[in-house]
């Protein structure tokens, strides 16, 4: 796992972020583990908002971006905790959805 060095966004390094995040049992090795990992993902993201404020896209994140309201925008720190939040929800969700659908489509296969 590495830290996002000039610009650079490795993108499989956020699985990997992610990974650490949800990982269950936590000790030293793990929380200094899950601690770089946090930074990372806040960098990845950070980056990630500079270069859409900079070259905006059709997407979600550009959206926000671009959003107002009363005159007000989202602060760098608000789009970064939405796009966590964002990331952290469609891991969690899927990977609790895959942890029982695996096996019981293994077992339906089984009974047949």
């Amino acid at each position: 796992m590495q830290a996002i060095e000039d610009g650079e966004i490795d993108e499989g390094d956020v699985v990997e972020y992610i990974d650490v995040v949800f990982s269950a049992i936590v000790d030293k090795e793990l929380r200094a583990s899950l601690e770089a990992s946090i930074l990372g993902l806040n960098d990845y993201v950070e980056a990630l908002v500079e270069s859409r404020r900079s070259a905006p896209g059709d997407d979600l994140l550009s959206a926000l971006i671009e959003a107002e309201e009363s005159g007000d925008r989202l602060r760098t720190d608000e789009l970064v905790a939405m796009v966590e939040n964002l990331l952290f929800a469609g891991h969690d969700t899927t990977r609790s959805f895959l942890s029982i659908a695996v096996p019981l489509d293994r077992k339906s296969t089984r009974l047949n």
